[in-house]
Formats: structure tokens, sequence, C-alpha cells
């Protein structure tokens, strides 16, 4: 079951990455 865990990792890797993303964003459209 190593595998679901790598997955499961990933995929919270990959919503973090989206938020940061995000978040850089609005702050590029504020300033």
């Amino acid at each position: 079951m190593q595998l679901d865990r790598f997955q499961a990792d990933a995929e919270a890797y990959t919503r973090g990455v989206r938020r940061t993303e995000s978040a850089a964003e609005e702050a590029a459209y504020l300033f």
C-alpha cells in the first residue's frame, strides 16, 4: 500500500502548489 500513500502525498502537494500559485496571482493583482 506504499503506492496509495505516495498518491495521497502527490495530491496534497499538488493542492499546495495550486494554493501557492493562486496566492501569488492575488498578490500580483493587488500590486
